[in-house]
């Protein structure tokens, strides 16, 4: 399952799969980390039929800054 998720990943945002794991929260739905070949990364959101459903982007030069 977990190849097939990142497979589907990677065919929608060619690239080299960072991590995978399943979704916490909502089981039977994946989430894959693609470092693309620009070198951003995205977060692939897969349903249970490996269909992309959500993107995050994530963002390197990100901060997080609480004050």
């Amino acid at each position: 399952m977990k190849q097939k998720a990142e497979a589907a990943a990677v065919a929608a945002y060619p690239g080299t799969v960072v991590k995978s794991e399943e979704d916490a929260e909502k089981p039977g739905m994946y989430a894959v980390e693609v470092k693309k070949k620009d070198g951003t990364s995205v977060e692939v959101y897969l349903d249970e039929s490996f269909k992309v459903t959500a993107t995050k982007q994530e963002g390197s030069e990100e901060t997080e800054n609480d004050g």
